[in-house]
């Protein structure tokens, strides 16, 4: 992956607004949402193995992994469904 500081670097001396405006939208803006997906599907793992085995005493609640990161309950239900969802397409 790319060094995004040294592509905004770049984009910056850039003279041409336009041509600045471009290289931002079709060069840096899709390397700054694959790192951003890959940063949520690898939290999304994390909560889902702190939560899998709820069953044993190793293992965190919904509620308590929502409490430690400090989101919503549902969010953590959708980040253990997110994991499902990328674990059935293709084993991790």
């Amino acid at each position: 992956m790319p060094d995004i500081r040294e592509m905004i670097f770049q984009a910056r001396c850039i003279q041409a607004p336009l041509e600045r405006a471009r290289f931002l939208n079709e060069e840096i803006l899709p390397e700054i949402t694959a790192l951003r997906q890959e940063i949520i599907a690898e939290r999304a793992l994390a909560v889902k193995e702190a939560w899998d085995g709820s069953e044993t005493a190793n293992s965190f609640s919904y509620s308590e992994i929502a409490t430690e990161m400090g989101v919503s309950k549902p969010l953590v239900q959708q980040m253990v469904a997110l994991v499902r969802e990328i674990q059935e397409e293709k084993p991790i």
